[in-house]
């Protein structure tokens, strides 16, 4: 075990909490603040400008302030080594919670969790790079925080290939990451958090091998798992959403934890329960071997509930009964049994799937239809998530496929295997998952009139680079994209907002309301007493939802930004009112200056300026 220091930096040092190939993670505590910290050394080698790049992501980190993102507090050199200091979470990671597994309703809010964290941060450019169980942490009151920002990146414009170094754990590597010109998104945290979601809920690893390289050509090749089990066990979401984080070319996942939070969304979990099991288990209240099976090493007649004092006459014929029902189990599953008594009377067909993979439209639904004349009856084929034969009575058949809106059917005779003894086999098309145009229709209104705005809307979209262009009939949307725009019309308040469309989507009508900007209303006067009403009241609700107060007015000068519309304005003085109507236009000020008047009647004189609204 590596020696414990007595200090680094300011530092005083605890204990070690963890150490991997590339750092080691101390707890420390600050020497003033007499607060516990967490510093972790990283093991950074490369060119001069790597060491650079560390610096100023460090510090953009420092800025980060989320409520599910562990702080980082700061960032030093001491000797040849970078150290990065950041809040510690009392409580555990989600690794050390792994002796049960979490339910999945708390798995899903722990992953929405996360996908705020990612959200945050991948709308500021920056990318974790090492999603996984160990570095997502439960503190003792249940709160979900994204740690270990050790290797985040920055996405910049300039950066070659050459300079992204090859970092984070393998088994939860996007196949972007094993590659030195891979390009690193928002997207391969995606895939990390993909594969966390189906090791919370099995309990295993989604790739594992002897060794990197194994695992390298697994990740590369997508050799891993079926994944059908999560659609048998958990639904059609769970398994689609995992499938579709997992995808080995990055623009078939989710683009971002936004993306992927909104998917998750669509479960309603509650949260009171899950954050309660949460600090159950960081307490330890769950009973250890609770959901377990018989005790390890517990023997057959303990298994069985035979007392050690049954005779073995009846275990021998239990093991023979066991024996039986194994052999006749598995003439079923070879197809014996039907060959050999039922071959005048049952077929044996296979369903292949054809390609699978990235770019092919998923399955939704499979079924077999028994042909008997206008009627027929669902048969269930079970799981394909291996090759399998299945043996039906012969006669006329129709396979019903359902991927997203694409129904497919194909009709087929089975014979008897005495008549044609061998398995028919049914190949599926395999469509492609092409995206497609989208066309867009914009309605935009007034907020407060309900007014359309035509010809007078600007639509703006944000390019890759995060800058704003105008929209324009050369640019052409995509399903399965998601796009942010910007809604901007003279007088009017901006909007913004992002649309994540799914692969099947290809229209898109945005029907927006804006809020018009306010006036400036500006009273100037001299006079012993004037109060003020509006529309007959002494304050008013704004668009904006603040309260604007009249009354009494100051004699330095009062001003309010009113809606544009038409007012009817009371003035009230020393023995005087006077009642007058005010239009108040967008963009625009209205100076009232106010003298006493030097008649008999001593009513003042009012001034009326108009002016436009500096930006």
């Amino acid at each position: 075990m590596a020696k414990v220091p007595e200090k680094i930096g300011k530092y005083k040092i605890l204990s070690i909490l963890g150490s991997g190939g590339s750092s080691i993670v101390y707890l420390g505590l600050h020497p003033t603040l007499k607060r516990k910290v967490v510093l972790k050394k990283l093991n950074l080698r490369g060119k001069k400008s790597f060491y650079d790049r560390f610096v100023q992501e460090a510090a953009l980190m420092m800025d980060l302030n989320h409520d599910h993102i562990v702080k980082v507090y700061d960032h030093f050199k001491e000797g040849s080594r970078h150290y990065m200091v950041m809040e510690f979470v009392e409580g555990a990671s989600l690794d050390q919670l792994s002796g049960h597994p979490l339910s999945p309703e708390t798995v899903r809010y722990v992953l929405v969790c996360c996908c705020r964290a990612l959200g945050y941060i991948h709308s500021r450019n920056i990318i974790h790079r090492d999603i996984k169980p160990s570095n997502i942490f439960i503190s003792r009151k249940g709160e979900v925080k994204l740690g270990d920002f050790g290797i985040a990146k920055m996405t910049v414009e300039d950066e070659t290939p050459e300079a992204a170094p090859i970092v984070g754990t393998p088994a939860y590597m996007a196949p972007e990451q094993f590659n030195p010109r891979g390009r690193i998104t928002p997207a391969t945290d995606i895939y990390a958090l993909g594969v966390s979601y189906y090791e919370l809920l099995t309990g295993e690893k989604l790739f594992y091998a002897e060794t990197l390289e194994e695992l390298r050509e697994d990740v590369l090749k997508g050799r891993r798992p079926s994944l059908f089990p999560l659609f048998k066990n958990y639904g059609p979401l769970v398994w689609w959403h995992i499938r579709r984080s997992v995808f080995r070319k990055p623009f078939l996942r989710y683009s971002g934890g936004r993306a992927m939070g909104r998917a998750l969304s669509t479960f309603k979990t509650n949260d009171a329960l899950c954050i309660e099991e949460l600090i159950s288990r960081i307490d330890g209240k769950t009973a250890s071997g609770q959901r377990g099976p018989a005790r390890k090493g517990a023997s057959l007649s303990d298994v069985m509930g035979m007392g050690k004092k049954r005779s073995w006459g009846r275990l021998s014929a239990l093991l023979a009964a066991g024996l039986l029902v194994f052999a006749l189990a598995a003439s079923f599953q070879t197809g014996l049994f039907y060959r050999l008594f039922l071959a005048d009377s049952y077929g044996a067909f296979v369903i292949d799937q054809g390609v699978s993979g990235e770019g092919i439209f998923p399955l939704d639904s499979i079924q077999l239809y028994r042909e008997n004349g206008n009627h027929g009856k669902a048969l269930k084929p079970g799981s394909l998530k291996e090759p399998r034969v299945f043996y039906r009575k012969s006669g006329s058949y129709t396979l019903e496929v359902r991927r997203g809106n694409r129904v497919e059917w194909k009709s087929f005779y089975l014979p008897p295997l005495a008549v044609r003894n061998e398995i028919r086999i049914l190949t599926l098309e395999s469509p492609p998952l092409i995206s497609e145009p989208v066309s867009l229709r914009l309605n935009v209104k007034d907020g407060l009139t309900g007014v359309p705005l035509e010809g007078e809307e600007r639509l703006y979209i944000r390019d890759p680079h995060g800058g704003w262009v105008p929209f324009s009939d050369g640019i052409v949307l995509f399903s399965g994209e998601e796009y942010s725009f910007k809604l901007s019309v003279p007088g009017y308040y901006e909007k913004e907002f992002t649309k994540a469309l799914e692969f099947y989507e290809n229209e898109l009508f945005i029907h927006a309301e804006l809020i018009p900007l306010p006036g400036k209303l500006v009273i100037l006067h001299n006079l012993d007493q004037l109060s003020l009403k509006i529309n007959g009241k002494r304050s008013l609700l704004s668009s904006g939802e603040d309260k604007l107060h009249f009354g009494s007015l100051d004699i330095d000068g009062e001003e309010w930004l009113l809606d544009p519309g038409v007012y009817r304005i009371s003035w009230k003085g020393n023995g005087w009112k006077q009642d007058q109507k005010l239009t108040v236009r967008s963009g625009e000020i209205v100076v009232y200056r106010i003298i006493p008047g030097a008649g008999d009647d001593k009513l003042p004189v009012f001034e009326m300026d108009r002016r436009p609204l500096a930006p």
